[in-house]
């Protein structure tokens, strides 16, 4: 297990890459976000985004997706509590074909005011597709225990 104490502020680390299928994006929006952006090549072409692309809720799910393969790299769980927040961005779209990098730093941690046995760290998430171009930002706030005395 590591514990809050075993954060290292600036200490980045990668997972991925995720193929994203125009299949999977299809399916996912059927069932989520039913939109012909997302649904329907052939309407896709006639949007602002001139072809399918996978919806927020998809990419946040392959983010989440990225950071337990990330958990499951270290072969040591993080000792988190609960998420406090999340900050979200998604500055360009995930198109069929792209392959996702997740880059997660921690870039804060600070004591609990409430809970001596815990405390609160930020890490910034960032997926990048196989161009470099940043698809998804998060600042993302948890809640972590303390190593046991």
């Amino acid at each position: 297990m590591r514990w809050f104490e075993d954060i290292e502020i600036g200490k980045p680390s990668q997972a991925g890459p995720y193929l994203v299928t125009e299949a999977e994006i299809v399916e996912f929006a059927r069932r989520w976000d039913p939109r012909p952006h997302h649904t329907d090549p052939a309407a896709a072409e006639r949007t602002p985004f001139r072809g399918l692309v996978a919806s927020g809720a998809h990419t946040i799910s392959i983010y989440f997706r990225l950071l337990y393969e990330l958990s499951q790299v270290q072969q040591e769980p993080l000792a988190a509590i609960a998420g406090l927040g999340f900050e979200v961005k998604l500055p360009a779209p995930v198109r069929p074909g792209d392959r996702l990098t997740l880059t997660a730093e921690p870039i804060e941690k600070r004591d609990s005011e409430s809970n001596p046995r815990a405390g609160i760290a930020r890490t910034r998430g960032v997926l990048t597709n196989q161009d470099g171009r940043v698809v998804l930002e998060v600042v993302a706030t948890g809640l972590f225990a303390r190593r046991p005395e």
